[in-house]
């Protein structure tokens, strides 16, 4: 491991003494447009607004998958859930490791616990709802990181916005019907599915109370985070694996389908100012216009762009092939990024896969019979994001050449990936994570 630091850090040619720490904190099940900084009028993230104010915020960063594991998996790897991961895709944890960071990590298990490989390249990898004590975690952070040579890599994954939705502020006074303080996957299957217009709008007030807790905690850990001193030399990002359906699509929930609510998600990078120095260098020698450090950014990104995104920020090579591609170019102020549609695949399904190409206007949803279903033919969506951003109107039966091609875009990225694949549970887990 010495060997391998010393390596990256002469392949760097860092103009700093050393590279900047990383804090990556994954709010699990949290939509874009619930928060103010993304246009949401409910008061839920004042925090993380004031977070935003400071960084950059992604307009439309689209997650990979709709469902915990295999998003992380993806946004941990740069790779597309269809390649599925394994042993020759590092995580970023890894590539960190061996650059000669210190890494840690702090989830909430379940999804990304350690016995489903998240833990690869973690000096410490805790299973723990560090959310409701954030002071404790910065502290513990800069205890382990005091006097230390090397930097750290921090990862933070919790929970709070994903069900059991708990927090009441928003909920309060509303009609609730058979709802009492509380919404679940166990409430929603005890009710068989069904539920007035007061219980969704209820439940979507709780979910937003959720988010308010949440962001209030986040609120506590940042302020002790800067004022503990660590902040001036981190990057920070916050962001999540994926969103939440509320009746919009005629269900609840998420891991059902592959429209926005379920696959744009918040992204803030956090620049300090030694990394913002190096990006004006970087656009000096370019000859290019000043840099992006802070400010909204419309160009669509994929969360699979924040791993090569940070690892040239840092100075680190790339270990492998990935499908993300480095926004380092953008944030150096060479203007927009080239056209891409984002991609994402819901993997988890018996009788179909679904997979999705998004590009600022449209949205192409393809749903493919699995091999052990008994469905037969595939199945097309294509909605107009700008006319229609509920996406209710399929324009697919009338658009079939605009079909085939956006088919046969798909059918390139898929070369080689195996429908068959199940996203399995390790044998030897026990049997309250199995649950």
């Amino acid at each position: 491991a010495p060997a391998a630091r010393e390596s990256a850090e002469a392949r760097s040619g860092a103009g700093r003494a050393r590279r900047p720490n990383v804090v990556w904190i994954s709010l699990d099940t949290l939509r874009a447009d619930h928060l103010g900084a993304y246009g949401y009028e409910r008061p839920t993230s004042p925090n993380l607004e004031a977070c935003a104010a400071r960084s950059l915020r992604f307009q439309w960063a689209i997650s990979q998958a709709p469902w915990t594991r295999p998003s992380h998996r993806s946004m941990l790897t740069g790779v597309y859930p269809a390649s599925r991961g394994g042993p020759d895709s590092p995580l970023i944890g890894e590539v960190l490791y061996r650059a000669g960071y210190q890494t840690f990590a702090v989830t909430g298990g379940g999804q990304v616990d350690s016995t489903l490989g998240f833990d690869r390249g973690f000096e410490v990898y805790r299973v723990e709802d560090w959310i409701h004590e954030p002071a404790r975690i910065v502290e513990w952070t800069r205890e382990r990181s005091a006097g230390a040579e090397r930097p750290f890599f921090l990862f933070l994954h919790c929970y709070e916005t994903h069900e059991p939705y708990t927090h009441t502020r928003f909920a309060e006074g509303m009609p609730s019907g058979r709802l009492t303080g509380e919404f679940s996957k166990e409430i929603w299957n005890r009710l068989r599915k069904r539920f007035s217009d007061e219980e969704m709008r209820y439940a979507q007030a709780l979910y937003d109370g959720d988010i308010a807790y949440t962001d209030a905690k986040l609120g506590q850990f940042f302020s002790e985070y800067e004022r503990t001193g660590l902040l001036a030399d981190s990057i920070v990002i916050v962001t999540s694996d994926h969103g939440e359906q509320f009746w919009e699509n005629g269900s609840w929930g998420h891991g059902q389908n592959l429209h926005d609510h379920q696959i744009h998600v918040p992204l803030l990078v956090f620049l300090p100012d030694a990394v913002r120095k190096d990006l004006e260098r970087t656009s000096r020698e370019r000859r290019k216009g000043p840099p992006l450090t802070q400010g909204a950014i419309e160009d669509q990104v994929e969360l699979i762009d924040l791993y090569p995104t940070l690892l040239e920020l840092l100075g680190v090579d790339l270990e492998g092939p990935v499908n993300g591609r480095s926004l380092v170019s953008l944030l150096a102020g060479q203007g927009s990024l080239a056209a891409r549609e984002a991609f994402a695949e819901h993997t988890n399904v018996k009788e179909h896969e679904q997979k999705a190409l998004r590009t600022p206007r449209f949205k192409f949803i393809v749903s493919i019979p699995r091999k052990s279903s008994s469905a037969t033919g595939e199945s097309y969506e294509i909605y107009d994001l700008k006319r229609d951003p509920a996406e209710q109107n399929n324009l697919a039966p009338g658009l079939p050449d605009r079909v085939s091609e956006l088919r046969k875009r798909i059918g390139k990225i898929m070369d080689g990936t195996d429908l068959a694949l199940e996203e399995e549970v390790p044998a030897d887990i026990d049997e309250d994570l199995r649950n």
